[in-house]
């Protein structure tokens, strides 16, 4: 039964017998609820173009290897961003492939989830993501200094100095509420600053401008 102070889940996996048990859990978990499942992404994409389409979730779990014929979950992921930036992503992959979970982060998830994992690290891992308690920064930085290969110069850097401050904060896994309080300056204003270094970065979540800020050489990695 779903009470009104769950956290409402929607799933994109196109394996029902994974879809319905992974429903099954969360529907069974308290303060958890799986409301929707869609076995593509252009099955969501058309279900939020419709009347019925009124509320976001709270997280959306993406597949990472949908079926053939239609986008993949890393290539439909931008688009589920731009339609909700402020929704956490976290993808559902069986391994857990650097390349691919590089790939996730840079097109904006928060985080990944290997489907062996045990079903209450799964719930866990939910909660924490909806709480922004993730901190994909650490996990971003392990993937890219394993793969990443980073300009010789860096890159020009769109950015004010008082954005890179915001920027050089947030890759070090600061929430906005700690940034704000950080450099003293109100939560209106770091908010302001997201939307601008989004707009200049051109990505649509923070895990995805964290990420593009390590590739270019924007913020040093502090393990290089």
């Amino acid at each position: 039964m779903q009470h009104t102070q769950d956290h409402i889940i929607w799933l994109i996996e196109d394996k029902k017998a994974y879809a319905d048990t992974l429903a099954f859990i969360l529907n069974n978990t308290s303060g958890l609820s799986c409301t929707k499942h869609f076995s593509s992404i252009e099955e969501f994409e058309s279900f939020i173009k419709t009347p019925f389409y009124t509320n976001s979730p709270d997280l959306i779990l993406l597949d990472v290897e949908l079926k053939e014929g239609g986008k993949s979950g890393i290539e439909g992921l931008p688009g589920i961003k731009k339609a909700m930036p402020d929704i956490p992503v976290l993808m559902l992959t069986l391994y857990e492939n650097q390349q691919t979970v590089l790939d996730a982060f840079s097109a904006g998830a928060e985080g990944y989830i290997v489907k062996g994992t045990p079903h209450d690290q799964i719930t866990k891992m939910i909660k924490e993501a909806i709480a922004d308690q993730l901190l994909a920064s650490s996990k971003i930085k392990q993937h890219l200094l394993k793969h990443l290969h980073r300009p010789t110069k860096p890159v020009k850097n769109p950015l004010t100095e008082k954005q890179m401050a915001v920027l050089s904060l947030m890759c070090d896994g600061l929430g906005r509420a700690q940034i704000s309080l950080k450099l003293g300056i109100s939560h209106a204003t770091v908010d302001n600053h997201y939307r601008k270094i989004y707009e200049r970065l051109e990505v649509h979540s923070e895990v995805a401008a964290v990420v593009k800020a390590f590739k270019e050489g924007l913020v040093p990695l502090h393990n290089e």
